[in-house]
């Protein structure tokens, strides 16, 4: 078996080139030199960031949009959550999962058929810019991305978006919010990484990205 295994071992100093040319040779002849589960692991690290945004998007929904619409700061003042969407609007404010559980599932899914909900996200770029047009991907298939087995695809990875560091007015209203000047520099690192390693999939992956490269 050895003996039609073709090896190649690439030289040279740092930054002349050894990654790009793997990656090229990757992206030409399909996924047959990522090891072994190396693709489905690189998707499943997507997930995490998949949920967050689901999770935290329908907070802002909740939180600024509907917020600002009882306060009158929009038209619209009779747009309210029926009962079913206050209890799962309640479940979702309360919970600390970051996972998009089953229960997590049904609570998006209830909220996405309120018709307030979706007259907050048609009205976003004027309640609250923060809501993304690519959210209403996700909760549009929020039962195949809760289920267990669930690999992002390509056409996911497209659509995640990288959390904006923020905290909250109380904060900054706070004399000591300088200590939470760590917590706003971790987010930044934190989402850079994650468009790093967006942009190493997609290029993998998609033929229009091959030749993105981070100049030195």
């Amino acid at each position: 078996k050895d003996l039609a295994v073709k090896k190649l071992l690439f030289l040279g100093s740092g930054g002349s080139g050894k990654s790009t040319l793997f990656k090229q040779l990757r992206f030409l002849y399909g996924h047959g030199a990522l090891p072994p589960g190396a693709r489905r692991n690189n998707m499943l690290r997507m997930k995490d960031f998949i949920y967050v945004q689901m999770i935290d998007q329908m907070r802002l929904v909740l939180d600024n949009g509907i917020r600002q619409v009882k306060k009158g700061s929009v038209e619209h003042k009779h747009i309210k959550l029926s009962d079913a969407g206050e209890q799962a609007a309640q479940l979702l404010r309360s919970s600390k999962s970051k996972e998009v559980t089953e229960i997590i599932a049904d609570a998006l899914e209830v909220l996405w058929k309120e018709p307030a909900v979706k007259a907050v996200y048609d009205m976003r770029e004027l309640v609250s810019p923060e809501i993304y047009y690519d959210s209403k991907y996700f909760w549009d298939n929020v039962k195949t991305i809760s289920a267990k087995d669930y690999v992002p695809t390509i056409r996911d990875l497209r659509r995640v978006q990288p959390e904006r560091p923020t905290v909250s007015a109380a904060v900054w209203a706070n004399k000591d919010r300088l200590q939470y000047k760590d917590h706003i520099y971790a987010q930044i690192v934190e989402q850079m990484r994650l468009s790093l390693e967006c942009i190493e999939i997609l290029k993998e992956e998609e033929e229009e990205w091959k030749d993105i490269e981070l100049t030195d």
